[in-house]
């Protein structure tokens, strides 16, 4: 059982004074993953909903999703994850991101970090 990592950078530019709000979703049929977010070194959560905060509150700073998957399904070893940023009207999707794991059982380690600007 290896472990696979997939490093990740983007940016999101503030498209309004709406309250920021983080959406994940891990795709491909596996069921067995965990999810935690970070805002610079604050933990926000592990859940697929999180409120990032106001614009005040994220400006200039980095928000972090790290996700692990293990491959479960006997079917296929391919794992993803999309985020999105909603805010406001206005929203962002980064991904999906897709990995193929090598063997069955393996684990697919994403971090996505998201500059705020």
């Amino acid at each position: 059982m290896a472990i696979s990592y997939v490093d990740l950078d983007d940016v999101y530019p503030i498209a309004n004074n709406n309250n920021l709000n983080l959406e994940i979703s891990v795709g491909d049929g596996q069921p067995n993953y965990s999810i935690s977010v970070f805002l610079d070194q604050e933990r926000k959560g592990t859940s697929e909903l999180i409120p990032l905060g106001t614009v005040d509150d994220v400006g200039g700073k980095k928000v972090m999703i790290v996700i692990v998957v293990q491959d479960r399904l006997t079917q296929t070893n391919w794992t993803s994850f999309t985020a999105k940023i909603k805010q406001g009207g206005a929203e962002r999707i980064f991904g999906p991101y897709k990995k193929q794991a090598e063997n069955h059982l393996d684990t697919i380690i994403y971090t996505l970090k998201i500059e705020i600007q």
